[in-house]
């Protein structure tokens, strides 16, 4: 697939983050691995400012990007900024200086409120610059610097009018409803904002709900969506896969990936002539079809369900590589599991089900045999979240009990904080006979080595990596740590979009040898043993 233009507006220079591969933090670290994947410009600003004084920052991410065409600045602001540079017009005069026309501002983070009297001045102001003002919703969300619709009530004061006042545009990244991916509806407070006003975008990154950017787009219009990769703690090849693997058109994902950010600031062809392009032009695909070991059918009882049916999921599947997907109704009820064997008759060479247990039914053991013996399944799932249950309660103690006796795998989500991890250090070491699989272990840096831990310690574990973030160099990290046999490929589809997990795989440091073991064979030889592969891979074991 040859990639359009594209300008990443979701980027940072500077060392900010703690991790034991190492990390990409100066601008030539930053363009090396823009070339790798073949990003041509991004929109960025330096670390230092989110805890440290935003001008001495800006200074020196001017410094630091001077000669390098293709890394355009965007300052930190706030009103303590403001402070430092002794006014709003100061600070829009030395914009105006350096050739400056977008700002970043993390409301929340910063200790202020969006709607705090001292920030109405600093907006007034950059509406008159007519620049382009980049909001951090995850941070400013979690600290209460804003809400969607208090933001979209600011932008709509700040917006263009039909007597040619300067506007304000405003960018939502780090978008924070939906960061888990599910259902589209969660998403109806940022349209709502969004369609309130000309001048509210959002971008791409951790954007994850499935088909978001379609469901987005024919909500609010092309022009609204922008790409965003979260580069550097964000792989930037799930970020671009996120957006070219997507169900939008060829023209729409050009608009999307660098257009729409290039006329919010105002540029022209010139601009993007002198700036160059990165040498990668094209999409890296893997050469054979994906095992995918994490999926989800939707409930259908749940009232306004938009998580795909079994139809939607081998659609997702087809056009991101995926052959095979292991599939659950973690929330349905005892009824979920035929939803999940029903959607596998459906697709006998496609989707694989899982039994799922909840300690909390009346005979979960009944349940599992019920599943196991009359449902032809063989592989179970636990939530320990969704059912309320610790890992080690003796509530699960009939699941694992049953999984010890049939040698069965047991997949389970996992945060694995330290209690967590603990707990399933336990649970690993008391049921020797059944296998393990550990979810979501490439969720983030500070919980990779406890995922690690109890992997080294009990062989009957496995990690699993799928994740919103999709942090970059941490596959890698656990390929290297554990073995590339025992880290195995998933998407947690139907409820998070798989392009950025496929993007996110294909893209990671790997040899070709240990990337295939991840995304292929080791789930294949998975399936083989429990005796779950459907009869169309069996001839390849």
């Amino acid at each position: 697939m040859i990639t359009p233009p594209v300008y990443d507006l979701d980027v940072w220079t500077g060392e900010s983050e703690s991790r034991p591969t190492g990390g990409i933090d100066s601008p030539e670290a930053l363009l090396e691995e823009m070339d790798r994947v073949g990003i041509d410009r991004a929109l960025v600003y330096h670390v230092t400012a989110r805890t440290g004084s935003a001008k001495a920052s800006n200074d020196r991410l001017l410094d630091e990007i001077a000669n390098y065409s293709r890394l355009t600045p965007a300052w930190v602001v706030s009103p303590a900024a403001v402070e430092e540079y002794g006014s709003v017009d100061a600070l829009i005069d030395a914009m105006d200086a350096a050739g400056v026309s977008a700002v970043r501002m993390f409301p929340g983070e910063h200790d202020y409120r969006l709607t705090d009297d001292a920030v109405e001045p600093l907006l007034t102001g950059l509406e008159r610059a007519n620049a382009l003002l980049v909001l951090d919703a995850l941070t400013s969300i979690l600290n209460d610097g804003f809400t969607y619709e208090e933001v979209g009530e600011l932008a709509a004061q700040h917006q263009h009018t039909a007597y040619d006042r300067p506007g304000l545009n405003v960018v939502l990244t780090q978008l924070v409803n939906p960061s888990m991916g599910g259902n589209f509806a969660e998403m109806e407070d940022i349209v709502e904002a969004v369609n309130g006003t000309t001048n509210l975008h959002i971008d791409t990154a951790r954007f994850q709900i499935h088909d978001g950017a379609r469901q987005f787009v024919d909500e609010c219009g092309v022009d609204r969506l922008l790409f965003g990769s979260h580069l550097p703690h964000a792989s930037a090849g799930a970020g671009l896969s996120a957006v070219l693997l997507s169900s939008l058109t060829r023209e729409e994902r050009r608009k999307v990936a660098g257009e729409n950010l290039s006329e919010l600031l105002g540029e022209t062809a010139r601009d993007w002539e002198a700036a160059g392009r990165a040498p990668v032009r094209s999409l890296k695909r893997v050469p054979y079809e994906i095992i995918d070991v994490h999926g989800h059918v939707r409930d259908e009882s749940a009232p306004g369900e938009t998580r795909p049916d079994a139809d939607g999921i081998v659609e997702q599947m087809d056009r991101t590589g995926i052959a095979l997907c292991c599939v659950s109704q973690t929330r349905g009820g005892p009824a979920g599991n035929d939803t999940a064997a029903r959607a596998a008759r459906r697709y006998p060479d496609r989707l694989v089900p899982f039994a799922v247990a909840n300690p909390n039914w009346d005979d979960v053991r009944g349940e599992l045999e019920r599943c196991f013996d009359e449902l032809g399944m063989r592989m179970i799932k636990i939530h320990p979240a969704i059912h309320d249950t610790p890992a080690d309660d003796p509530a699960y103690g009939p699941v694992y009990e049953f999984a010890d006796e049939r040698e069965c795998l047991v997949v389970t989500h996992a945060r694995m904080d330290d209690e967590e991890t603990e707990r399933f250090r336990r649970v690993a070491g008391n049921y020797p006979n059944m296998t393990l699989m550990l979810y979501h272990a490439g969720r983030a840096w500070d919980r990779a080595d406890n995922f690690v831990s109890v992997a080294r310690e009990h062989d009957n574990v496995l990690l699993e990596i799928t994740f919103s973030y999709n942090v970059d160099g941490i596959i890698e990290y656990l390929v290297d740590q554990v073995g590339p046999e025992r880290v195995f490929f998933g998407t947690d589809l139907g409820a998070r979009a798989p392009e950025s997990q496929v993007g996110w795989a294909t893209y990671a440091r790997m040899n070709e040898e240990q990337r295939r073991l991840h995304m292929r064979e080791n789930g294949l030889r998975l399936l083989s043993e429990m005796d779950a592969l459907p009869e169309a891979y069996r001839n390849e074991r």
